[in-house]
This record gives structure tokens, sequence and C-alpha cells, in this order.
């Protein structure tokens, strides 16, 4: 007895030989590969590519190229032709001269800068020093996780090609249609990998509620109670956090998150309204489901008062 997966027509017949071809799973140390090279496996247990089309071998670290059954079950053909196009791909990354780096890094302003040296102890890579009694970012050092931005007391650090300004324009940006009686949810979401499982919601034609608007951010680890109470003032009823990097998400927005809420309580805020979680590409899909219970949740709260809105906005002088 056997299923036509083609048909789903269930047949029995009988036969003088049957063949069962085993199933194909991730090659041996594969998980124990991926950790060190901090590459990112679906849920699957294969490595995830960083487009399914645009960038097949790909992974979401620059430099780093898979191939063949690294990605998923291939047969010979699709394995060798992978194998072509990953050493195409790394012969050009190495026949550069020199080495570049991502422009998007904190950066320090110096004429506000007070020399806390607050940032420098909570760099996870040491890429900040102090410098004439300034604080300083090493831009090849810095892996641009942002954690040093909310920590700062003068707001001396900010995030090139995403600062404050431009966050807080998006933000405006997206609320800018919004009537007093309508329901809106802003869901500030790392572009890493969190926004690649956006990506695939999208590819999957997966359904969430439409009046969630996505802010991607470079990291969750960015936001300070600023990013989240701009969000409210300018017509947000409600601010999903949602974080894709485990690294991220144990050091630093976890905690923070669970602060915050006690931040925005402080402005006559429902704790409820905001809510983080951390979703890595394997369960992308939770995040639709997210989106909704979210959406039903602030229903239930229906829309924040213009009173608490002007509020924000005094005290923050928006």
């Amino acid at each position: 007895q056997a299923e036509d997966t083609l048909t789903g027509e269930v047949r029995e017949d009988e036969f003088d030989m049957v063949a069962l071809a085993t199933p194909m799973v991730p090659p041996d140390g594969l998980k124990e590969l991926a950790e060190r090279m901090k590459v990112s496996l679906g849920e699957d247990g294969f490595i995830t590519e960083k487009h399914p089309k645009l960038d097949p071998v790909d992974s979401l670290v620059t430099g780093i190229f898979a191939c063949g059954c690294a990605l998923s079950p291939k047969d010979v053909r699709d394995a060798v032709s992978d194998a072509l196009g990953a050493a195409a791909r790394a012969a050009l990354f190495l026949k550069s001269e020199y080495v570049t780096t991502s422009p998007e890094k904190a950066f320090v302003i110096a004429e506000i800068c007070n020399g806390c040296s607050e940032c420098v102890k909570i760099c996870p890579v040491n890429a900040i020093t102090m410098q004439n009694g300034k604080a300083k970012v090493d831009p090849f050092q810095c892996t641009g996780c942002g954690a040093c931005i909310p920590i700062c007391p003068q707001e001396a650090i900010d995030f090139k090609n995403s600062t404050t300004k431009q966050i807080t324009a998006t933000i405006r940006g997206v609320l800018a249609d919004k009537t007093p009686e309508e329901i809106r949810i802003i869901a500030f979401v790392d572009k890493n990998v969190g926004y690649t499982g956006m990506d695939f919601l999208g590819l999957d034609r997966a359904n969430y509620p439409e009046n969630v608007r996505i802010v991607a951010v470079p990291t969750t680890a960015i936001l300070g109670k600023k990013h989240i109470l701009t969000a409210f003032a300018y017509g947000a009823d409600g601010v999903l956090v949602i974080e894709g990097s485990e690294e991220i998400d144990e050091k630093f927005t976890k905690k923070r998150m669970i602060d915050m809420s006690k931040e925005i309580a402080a402005f006559g805020i429902e704790t409820m309204r905001l809510r983080y979680s951390y979703v890595p590409l394997p369960v992308y899909k939770k995040a639709a489901e997210l989106y909704t219970m979210f959406t039903e949740r602030i229903k239930k709260f229906g829309p924040l008062s213009q009173e608490k809105r002007q509020n924000i906005k005094q005290k923050l002088q928006l």
C-alpha cells in the first residue's frame, strides 16, 4: 500500500520488489559548524540562503557561501551547479584587493559626548575606546549590534543609515494616514534575520492583519525608550518588537523590553500595549500568529487617547 504524492491517491497493488528511498538529512556536524560561523539554520536543519531566488548560495553572513546538501536535499546535478555558483561568489569576494565593511555601524557625535564611558562598558566586542575624553567607535571592529545607542545618557551615539531621525521619520510616515478611530500597530523588526522571515511570509502568501506596519531596524538592540514612545506619540496603539538573533535577544533586548514596560507605564500607557518576541528564522511563521493575536489584544484596549499622545510629545519635546 502506498500513496501517490502527486495525486493524493492511496494505492494498493502487488509488486515483485519495493525500493524505499531513505530521507536526506543535514550533514553531520553542520549544526556545530553553523554555530561557529554564526550562520542561521532553517527549521529543517539546513543552512538558510539569503534569498532562494536572488542569492541562492549566499548565507545571511557576508562572505560565507553554501552549496549542495548543506542548503537542502539535492541531486548530484543541482549540487554541482550550487558548488560552481558558490565557488564563483567566493572567488569574487577573495579577489578584491581590499576588505570593505558595511557603513551601517554606530558612530559617536563628539560634540555631545561627555566621556561617561557607559558605551565602553556595554560593547560586546570592545569596539569603543576613550580618546581625549571622548568615545570613539572602530568601524572595522564594530559588529553593528547597536547596544550602545540607548544606553548613552547624552544621546551622543547614533547608527549610520538608521539614525534616530530617520527611524522617527519612518514612524511618522507609516502613521501619517491613520484616523483617530483606527487601530494601528508598529512592528519593529531587525532587518538581518527577522525581516528575512517577513520576506518569507510574503513568499508563503501568509496572511496577517493589514493594520500592522513593519519598521525595519538594524537590530532591536538600538531601540530605546524614545523610539517606543515616539511610535505611541505619533499614532501607534500598540508596539511589537521582533528580534531574530539569539545573541541580541539574550544579551540586550529581552531585559530592556521588560524594563521598557515600566517606562511606558509612567506615561499612563498600559504595559500590554508593548510586546517583545524572539522569532528565529526557523519559526518565522510565528510572526504572522503574533501579529494576529497582538492586534486582537489592542482592539480590546481601543485607540490610545490623544491626551496621552500629547503628553508624550510635550515631555519628549517632539
